[in-house]
């Protein structure tokens, strides 16, 4: 533009002047560069970066174009696998390489070569295991220097705005693989730097669109934008519903369609993982996916075509199972009524003023997601979610995998939680399991069976501590609050004879709790051994008390109905009924006991039981008498759990109680005893209040006698103390804060989960919650 102003000789100066200037700087950079990458006090002459400058070089300045192409595609091989050339990249490549994408935007193959190199100078040629959505520094030497490298690099990208918007433009581009390598690009970034891309996105008024048109792309442009938009919707409530009102769930379930539902590979948890991102914690997303009808389309999601084992079909594939568990996680974010975790808007509150204002839009918000909860409650019930749980947890029919199925049952409970409709639908529905007949279980056919039935056999007897719970947590939800199905629960409870052929096939709920809680077993003469990891006896019946206590929980009348019920006939005349109260008190000493032979062997580092088995080194033995130790404490607090629920507010109850001598005394002993655990203590001397305020409900229970017992054997500073120590507690702490959902799911967590081993904890909580 200034030939005709400037002589050509003026000119050819004034461009050398230029050049100079430029290398210059250009050298100023690299040798910063060099600094950075090996350190000072190094002869530059001595460095060998592998020869990225050498190559960049030939990028910018290159005469020939199929050069400068070749040159690219060097470097992007180069930088695969030097990590030198890697740094290099990041501290004097990015100008070169931008340029190039900048002003030689026609050269589809350069746009190719130097995309590449950008993605791996971010990544170091390898994704992770979530495509980039997880990266982290890894452990190892290599590794770590990777990473830290390319968060550099991300960092340097973004450091410049318009090389965001530079990237997002190339998503118009008509080539193939300028788009693909450009949704990698951006998957990349979004990695270590998300707040920059989601704000480039948000600001750009085709971003979002752009995005949203790649999932009808060819599957390797559908699968990276999948990636990221994963990636940028875990942190950015704005864009999750700008994502969700573009058609969002539109596209995705379209996709897991094509892809064959909870049959289909990896991308089908990838379209499950950001439905769920979308509407984690979000009322208005939620609507929206119910009134678009998607919320319909859950239960033939989560049907396999494939046959259960039980039924002669194959085991059930790791990514299916993964499948499964991410459409569960899916239904979870639509009915539980747990927070989603993270500080609380209500909890922000201005303590000098104003917090009537912020209170107020607290409560607004809790309205608005309890209202969309119970509408997404009436709304899957209607489309037969329930009936695809049971199908899946219990029965014949249920799914070949310990994660699944406990998924499946802590989303059922969550289904009928403070829903009398759903809570009425469970009470009435059936499963199919297998019928055992004859002496030696022969299996006949199958059978019908209620499906709290079959729920309360897997919340006694299941093999998975995590099962188990979630199987009690059917019970709690489905009971708590309704008075009539708790009053009709203890109305079925009938003494436990003497086991028949027909064993507990024809038993009812009730009947089963009573044989669970005598002792009765299932287990008939000629059938295999108990399997590895079932529970004893004593467990059983613990288990079967934790159950109960949610049929007791706030029912005045069912509390007074059971204290007359036998649990056991007595063989004679003479002898007097076996009563639930009784029992449970037996089971208690027999639980302090163990504890207290568990810690002798403990502190003797030997002796009878286990402590004494031969073979075992004095640690093994202190390990294992303190595991036994444990394992007696949590038993003692299920059952210390439940003479609370029952007693308290319950005149009668308490009367019951008090009526033997030793057990007032017992239950002073545990509140003072210093070597127990804070939580039995702690629970004795809930217990001990409860027996003390019964008096200000009822004037039949003797009081004064209570107060002189904890006075005398525990002292009332003592036993004020161990209701402040429990409350301290981690555990106390936890189940007295709001509930939270889990952790999302993702291609990491979800692998584990399926990998996970029986009686392994899943780390999703919810794991003890009888203890």
């Amino acid at each position: 533009a200034l030939g005709p102003f400037i002589p050509f000789g003026e000119m050819s100066g004034l461009v050398g002047r230029v050049k100079n200037v430029a290398k210059g700087v250009g050298g100023a950079a690299k040798e910063f560069g060099r600094i950075v990458i090996h350190g000072n006090g190094i002869n530059p002459d001595e460095i060998d970066d592998g020869g990225a400058e050498a190559l960049l070089e030939r990028i910018s300045d290159g005469v020939l174009a199929d050069d400068r192409r070749s040159a690219a595609h060097e470097l992007r091989d180069l930088v695969q696998e030097s990590r030198v050339a890697q740094f290099a990249i990041g501290v004097i490549g990015l100008p070169t390489l931008i340029t190039s994408l900048t002003e030689e935007r026609k050269d589809t193959e350069l746009v190719h070569g130097v995309l590449e190199v950008l993605v791996n100078a971010l990544t170091g040629g390898a994704a992770s295991a979530d495509g980039g959505a997880d990266t982290a520094v890894r452990e190892g030497g290599e590794d770590a220097h990777l990473a830290h490298a390319g968060a550099a690099n991300s960092d340097a990208f973004v450091r410049n705005p318009a090389n965001l918007e530079l990237a997002l433009s190339l998503l118009d581009e008509e080539d193939f693989y300028v788009r693909y390598h450009t949704m990698q690009l951006l998957t990349a970034l979004s990695a270590t730097n998300p707040f920059e891309v989601q704000s480039a996105i948000m600001s750009n008024p085709t971003g979002v669109g752009r995005l949203m048109d790649n999932l009808t792309e060819r599957e390797v442009i559908r699968n990276e934008t999948l990636l990221l938009l994963i990636s940028l919707t875990r942190g950015s409530e704005d864009l999750r519903k700008i994502v969700a009102f573009e058609g969002a769930f539109e596209r995705c379930f379209n996709v897991i369609r094509e892809e064959g539902a909870a049959d289909g590979g990896i991308i089908v948890q990838d379209c499950l993982e950001l439905c769920n991102n979308l509407l984690r914690g979000s009322p208005s997303n939620q609507s929206f996916f119910r009134e678009s009808s998607f919320l319909h389309q859950l239960p033939e999601m989560l049907s396999l075509k494939v046959p259960s084992q039980a039924k002669g079909g194959p085991p059930l594939a790791p990514q299916k199972a993964a499948n499964l568990l991410c459409a569960l996680e899916l239904v979870t974010m639509l009915v539980s009524s747990s927070d989603v975790g993270g500080p609380a808007k209500s909890a922000v509150v201005n303590v000098e003023g104003g917090d009537d204002v912020a209170a107020e839009i607290a409560a607004r918000e809790r309205a608005a997601k309890e209202q969309c909860r119970v509408a997404n409650q009436a709304a899957l019930a209607k489309a037969g979610m329930l009936d695809t749980l049971l199908a899946m947890s219990l029965g014949v029919e249920a799914v070949d995998s310990v994660p699944v199925r406990v998924f499946a049952l802590r989303c059922l409970g969550d289904m009928v939680a403070d829903s009398r409709q759903n809570q009425d639908l469970l009470f009435a529905a059936a499963v199919r399991v297998a019928d055992v007949a004859g002496k030696g279980g022969i299996q006949a056919a199958e059978r019908s069976e209620p499906a709290l039935l079959a729920c309360l056999r897997v919340a006694l007897r299941g093999l998975d501590a995590a099962e188990r719970t979630a199987a009690e947590g059917v019970f709690a939800r489905c009971l708590r609050g309704n008075a009539e199905l708790q009053i009709m629960l203890i109305s079925t409870i009938a003494p436990a004879g003497e086991e028949d052929d027909d064993g507990e096939r024809n038993v009812s709920i009730g009947g089963l709790l009573a044989r669970a809680l005598t002792g009765k077993s299932p287990h008939r003469e000629g059938d295999d051994l108990t399997p590895i990891g079932a529970p004893n006896e004593l467990e059983v019946s613990c288990h079967a008390a934790a159950v109960l206590r949610h049929a007791l929980d706030g029912n005045a009348t069912a509390k007074a109905r059971i204290l007359t019920i036998p649990l056991e006939m007595p063989k004679s005349s003479s002898e007097p009924p076996d009563l639930l109260l009784p029992r449970i008190m037996r089971f208690l000493s027999a639980a302090v006991r163990s504890s207290s032979s568990s810690a002798l062997g403990e502190g003797a580092g030997g002796g009878g039981g286990v402590g004494g088995a031969p073979g075992f080194t004095n640690a093994e033995r202190i390990a294992a008498a303190a595991a036994a130790r444990k394992d007696a404490e949590k038993l003692q607090a299920v059952l210390l759990r439940l003479l609370i629920a029952w007693l308290h507010g319950c005149a009668p109850a308490v009367n019951s109680f008090l009526a033997p001598a030793a057990h007032l005394p017992m239950l002073a002993d545990l509140a003072r005893d210093s070597g127990s655990s804070a939580h039995v203590a702690g629970l004795a001397s809930v217990l001990l209040g409860c027996c003390l305020c019964a008096e200000t409900l009822d004037g039949h229970v003797d009081a004064h006698a209570v107060l002189d017992v904890v006075t005398a054997r525990v002292g009332l500073n003592e036993f004020f103390g161990r209701w402040d120590e429990v409350r301290k507690t981690p555990e106390f702490i936890a189940a007295a804060a709001a509930p939270v959902l889990a952790k999302p799911l993702t291609r990491i967590t979800a692998q584990k989960l399926v990998n996970r081993k029986v009686g392994e904890s899943d780390g999703r909580g919810e794991e003890d919650a009888t203890g």
